[in-house]
């Protein structure tokens, strides 16, 4: 029966999914996001510690005022944390797309695209 399935996956509406299978999905979306967070925060963090300790250190050699140059520094750590964070994310998602989830994998599909505008749940607008 596998076999079968894999040879011709069918597309499952949500709502035929059973109480297990949706917990076996929602338990593999939550182990692998939280596995990729830890890495994710500890590679940002040490990013921001690092930046904001060497602008501190030269700051202070080169007798500058901390405060001017505070701001700028969380900017560029904010920009290069949010790029961090869509990095994993990106590998999340990709993870998240190979695997299988019992008999059960999540995948993405080409729809044909109306010009009529469609809502959130796909229905069309009056």
């Amino acid at each position: 029966m596998e076999e079968l399935l894999t040879r011709h996956p069918a597309e499952v509406d949500p709502k035929q999914l059973t109480m297990r299978e949706w917990a076996r999905v929602w338990w593999g979306c939550f182990w692998r996001a939280t596995l990729i967070t830890v890495p994710t925060l500890l590679l940002a963090g040490a990013f921001g510690f690092t930046l904001g300790s060497v602008a501190g250190v030269i700051t202070a050699v080169a007798g500058g005022d901390l405060e001017h140059f505070m701001i700028p520094i969380q900017i560029l750590g904010e920009g290069v944390g949010f790029a961090i964070g869509i990095v994993f994310f990106t590998t999340w998602l990709r993870w998240i797309l190979k695997v299988r989830f019992g008999n059960l994998r999540l995948a993405l599909l080409r729809i044909e695209v109306s010009s009529e505008p469609t809502t959130a749940i796909g229905q069309q607008t009056v």
